[in-house]
């Protein structure tokens, strides 16, 4: 479909102006804007990412919903606010990443490295984050219902006000981890050290531990 893509630009250089991305599909947005189901995301979609944020090029916006970003290098960019649900992010390299408020829902970030990412008020609802290093990750506030995280690395993570209602954190690593104000209802937390956590405003009674 030919035209011009409906999404004006909130940020960056070209906020106010409507995007010129192509090809426009039939709700009148580009293929990045677009919620059509089963649109077809271009394969090189992780080199599109990185060449427009460092160019300080806008991506906000972007539908990336059900994207394929195996193994992709995305370490220290800025993919605050984007939509990846359902997202393939297995062994991607994340370091450093600006995620805050980015919809991860249902995401598949299986050994993902989050090292020193912000994911301040992410949406990891029912994401698999089996094996993820989230060392010193900033997890504050994330909406993590019925998240995968077992075996994670979450050693000195920020985790106050986190929602990890009914989240599987069995043999995940909280040395250090601050999870003040966190919602543990129904959470496993089988086979984890809850030594060395800063428990402080935070209910474990109400989790499984035993």
């Amino acid at each position: 479909m030919s035209g011009t893509c409906g999404y004006v630009w909130t940020r960056g250089p070209e906020a106010g102006q409507p995007c010129s991305l192509s090809p426009v599909l039939e709700d009148g947005f580009c293929v990045w804007h677009s919620e059509v189901d089963g649109k077809v995301i271009p394969p090189n979609v992780a080199a599109v990412l990185r060449q427009r944020i460092e160019s300080q090029i806008p991506c906000d916006g972007f539908d990336l919903t059900g994207a394929d970003l195996r193994r992709a290098n995305l370490a220290g960019l800025d993919l605050s606010g984007l939509v990846l649900a359902g997202a393939d992010l297995a062994l991607a390299d994340l370091t450093r990443a600006n995620l805050t408020r980015t919809d991860l829902t249902n995401a598949f970030l299986f050994g993902v490295r989050l090292v020193s990412a912000n994911l301040t008020k992410a949406f990891l609802l029912g994401a698999d984050l089996s094996e993820a290093d989230l060392f010193g990750a900033n997890l504050g506030a994330i909406e993590a219902f019925d998240a995968d995280l077992r075996r994670a690395n979450l050693s000195l993570a920020n985790l106050a006000g986190a929602d990890l209602t009914d989240a599987i954190l069995r043999q995940a690593r909280l040395k250090g981890a601050d999870l003040r104000g966190a919602n543990l209802a129904g959470a496993d937390l089988r086979e984890v050290d809850l030594t060395h956590i800063n428990p402080l405003g935070v209910d474990l009674t109400v989790a499984r531990t035993a």
